[in-house]
This record gives C-alpha cells, structure tokens and sequence, in this order.
C-alpha cells in the first residue's frame, strides 16, 4: 500500500526545514562565510540596497532549496509503502539507503494515531506503532506518515486485531 498523495507535502516541509536550519548553521560557524555576510551587510550603507541583496539572493536561495526539497519528497514518497501480511506490518522506506522493517504482530503493544498541526490541515495522521523491547522506549518501531484518517483507524483496528490473535488474523 502507498501513502496518501498528500504525504508528499509532509516530506517537503520536513526537507526544507532540515535545508533552512542547516544552512542557518553553517553560515552561524563558518568564519569565513559569516564575514562574508557581514561584510555584505556593512557595505550596504542604505538599508533598501541590503533589502534588494536579501530579495535577489534569499529569494533564489528559498526557490533553490524548496526545488530540491520537492524532488526528495517525491523520491521519498515513491519509495515509502507498506504491506500488512498474515502475521506481520512490513514498511519499506528509503531513496539512497533502502530499509525494509518487518514487526510481527506479537511484538506490537500499542497504535497510536498522532495528528500534528499540518496533518490536520492536509486532513492527515500518521500511524505510530509500538513493539516490545527497547526501541519501543525511546522511539516508535514502526511509522506510518500521511495516511488518511479514515485509513488511519482502519490499519490501527488491523494491527491491533493482529496483536491480539497473532496466529489467526
């Protein structure tokens, strides 16, 4: 099974921001690319030469990373689905780095159904499954992220139903 069309809009606002924020770093610890801002800054003496600077060049910055943030959400996208087989949820995920995660339904304790601001805008949720042992304390096993909610419940009552009778679902 796939994600719902619009989970591509979940994986673009996750890259952008990842982009911004690292971009924002590197120029924060890079010396010599903060002097070279800053020099840029002293030298425009008037305040609307340095606003046309920021327009001409933060504008194509913002268009560059949110391209190419696009494209690693559809390749995101393309790459994420996941299969509910006889005794076990399969996720397959991953552009460069292929994951396939395997959780048998004896070792799921919980389905949560989480809805962040975004997910309730594009009218998404995202499934959280939780297993035994100790990846299940420190983060989920499991993840399935921009899922319709009517989908949403509907796996959680199959995982569950799975869970509980393990041998006969």
């Amino acid at each position: 099974m796939k994600l719902d069309k619009k989970a591509i809009w979940l994986f673009w606002l996750k890259n952008f921001l990842v982009c911004i924020v690292c971009s924002v770093v590197i120029v924060a610890v890079s010396p010599s690319l903060l002097k070279r801002v800053l020099v840029i800054i002293a030298k425009s003496y008037i305040y609307r030469t340095f606003l046309l600077l920021w327009i001409k060049y933060g504008g194509f910055y913002l268009l560059f990373v949110g391209g190419v943030s696009w494209v690693a959400a559809n390749l995101q996208y393309n790459a994420f689905s996941f299969t509910i087989e006889q005794e076990r949820l399969v996720i397959k995920k991953g552009v460069l780095f292929k994951k396939v995660i395997a959780i048998p339904f004896s070792r799921v304790q919980n389905v949560d159904i989480t809805r962040n601001p975004l997910c309730q805008l594009l009218g998404l949720s995202e499934v959280v499954v939780q297993t035994a042992g100790i990846s299940g304390v420190w983060k989920a096993e499991g993840r399935l992220p921009g899922v319709t909610t009517e989908k949403a419940e509907g796996l959680r009552d199959q995982i569950m139903a799975g869970a509980q009778n393990p041998q006969g679902f």
